[in-house]
């Protein structure tokens, strides 16, 4: 049972030989673990038991003295991890010593192996080697005075509180002293090339081709079939029998890997269509992806992660900010989720600049965009920028409102400064993201997904005139469009999908084109799943109906 110091000062423990009911357990309240019925302590104020050697711990790892219960709330500072616990009754001392210490840093693990470290860390006992180094996963000071984990190579200056090393979306919870540790955490595939020039790589059926794009070439309009960008430039592997295509990069992602945004290992899957939608949604920056994806290799963890997000190394280094970032990310679920710089969403995991006197934080869907791409609009590489950090740091907001606005090559439409854009400083050219990327930059034309279990094909917009969404009315001005197998239903958006199939009104007779929009979004406004049919469209107006209703 949880309770509150406030309202419960202090645990009244008296030896109780009662018994709630036949069938009931009761468990510890310190150790979590069943109570014999025969032998336990009460508290009659919180109704909590206690298992009478849980209140005294005999010879244990962080003291060389027996260490007893403390029955009531304090303010003291954990000689191991230094915080003050206010909400729990849980601490333990040694008088003599001064020496107080949660019960669950009593038990810290010696040995860890975390993810977000190659190496494993060791438990520090009061290390006078921190120097004053900030923690590698919080980027606060760790101080001299608490204990920590350090790297278990004496070369790497990697430290950490022990609060934090050991936190649940840190650490995988297994201590791993004595266990042997393996060499490598990452596991490559062999590229094997015949006749010096073609290549075999693990995804693929066909043997690939190394090719590389100067920068001043035209965009060739190949997709990475990993990450679902665009190749633009540098060295890149295609095949010569399909459109099959990846970065160089990409082609050398590890099958198996560690990264600092989860805490169990990763598996890579790069056949999407194991799944059954055919896409999934990356549980760091939630966006859709048709790509090749990390999943981890817990079968009861629902953690995936695209190869972009997979990508990411501390410190990282954006265009848009001059300062490396780190990430931060925001373990209390009751705490307010971080801000976005340049998009203004929330987000509960960020990467944040480390320097004090700079507020820099970007998510995951504004820090995994590409840093150039081509465009048909510029012959020169364009780049991410933004003016947010321009405007932050000599504090130009008042001379950036009277600046001339910038205006987007594409749409035409005013480029807000704070957001991303990319721009070409030489040729003053500036277009807004989502009008040269897409607004789903990570779904690829030509795939068929399953929504709500109808397929639906994935194609490019690239025709002479822009369809009308079924659902919101508006005209589809994305570089992709999501038709539904079935009837050719055209949707702007995965969003745009209705939850369940809509009843097209078969007592609508569209014949008069002028006002056929009109009706159509009458129909919408009158909620179609709830309309019932009561006639039929004639047959020979029926498949002209629906073919503009589509």
């Amino acid at each position: 049972m949880k309770f509150n110091t406030k309202n419960h000062p202090r645990h009244f423990l008296a030896k109780s030989l009662s018994f709630r009911g036949k069938g009931t357990n009761l468990v510890c309240d310190l150790c979590d673990n069943e109570i014999n019925v025969e032998s336990k302590l009460y508290c009659g104020i919180c109704e909590s038991y206690f298992h009478e050697s849980c209140l005294t711990i005999t010879s244990p790892k962080v003291h060389q003295h027996t260490l007893f219960f403390i029955r009531r709330k304090n303010s003291f500072a954990c000689n191991v991890c230094g915080l003050v616990g206010t909400d729990k009754i849980n601490m333990y001392t040694c008088v003599p010593c001064d020496f107080f210490v949660h019960r669950n840093c009593i038990f810290l693990p010696t040995v860890i192996k975390i993810t977000r470290h190659s190496h494993r860390l060791l438990r520090a006992h009061n290390s006078y080697e921190y120097n004053k180094r900030p923690c590698k996963i919080c980027q606060d000071i760790v101080s001299d005075n608490y204990e920590g984990y350090t790297c278990s190579d004496k070369t790497c200056d990697y430290v950490a509180h022990a609060f934090c090393a050991t936190r649940s979306e840190v650490w995988g919870g297994k201590d791993v002293k004595g266990e042997s540790e393996e060499d490598s955490n990452l596991e490559f595939d062999v590229e094997v090339e015949i006749y010096g020039r073609a290549i075999h790589h693990f995804s693929h059926n066909h043997n690939l081709t190394r090719l590389l794009i100067d920068a001043a070439e035209e965009k060739i309009g190949k997709i990475c079939q990993a990450c679902i960008l665009p190749i633009d430039m540098g060295s890149f592997l295609c095949c010569k029998q399909c459109d099959f295509a990846l970065h160089d990069k990409c082609a050398r992602l590890p099958r198996k890997m560690e990264q600092m945004l989860h805490r169990h290992p990763l598996v890579l899957e790069e056949n999407i269509t194991n799944i059954e939608e055919g896409f999934f949604t990356c549980s760091i920056c939630k966006q859709d992806s048709c790509g090749f994806m990390y999943r981890c290799f817990k079968e009861d963890c629902e953690f995936k992660i695209d190869v972009n997000c997979a990508s990411f190394v501390e410190p990282f280094y954006h265009t848009a900010h001059h300062h490396p970032l780190f990430l931060k990310q925001q373990f209390d679920g009751g705490s307010e989720p971080f801000g976005c710089m340049v998009c203004d969403l929330s987000s509960r995991i960020v990467a944040a600049c480390s320097n004090p006197f700079c507020i820099f934080t970007l998510d995951f869907k504004c820090a995994t965009l590409p840093g150039s791409v081509k465009c048909k609009y510029d012959t020169h590489p364009l780049t991410l920028s933004s003016t947010i950090e321009v405007i932050q740091l000599l504090g130009l907001r008042k001379l950036y409102s009277q600046s001339s606005p910038l205006w987007c090559e594409i749409c035409e439409a005013e480029v807000n400064g704070k957001n991303l854009f990319y721009t070409c400083n030489s040729c003053c050219t500036t277009i807004h993201v989502e009008c040269i990327l897409g607004k789903h930059l990570y779904m690829k034309p030509g795939h068929r997904i399953k929504v709500n279990g109808v397929e639906i094909d994935i194609v490019s917009n690239n025709g002479a005139s822009r369809p009308t969404c079924h659902t919101c009315q508006l005209i589809c001005q994305d570089k992709i469009l999501f038709i539904k197998k079935r009837d050719g239903v055209c949707f702007c958006s995965i969003k745009c999908f209705p939850s369940s199939t809509k009843v097209v009104p078969n007592n609508i007779n569209i014949i008069d084109y002028s006002s056929k929009r009109r009706l159509v979004k009458a129909a919408v406004r009158d909620e179609l799943p709830t309309v019932t049919p009561v006639g039929r469209i004639p047959s020979g107006e029926k498949k002209k109906s629906l073919k503009y209703l589509d």
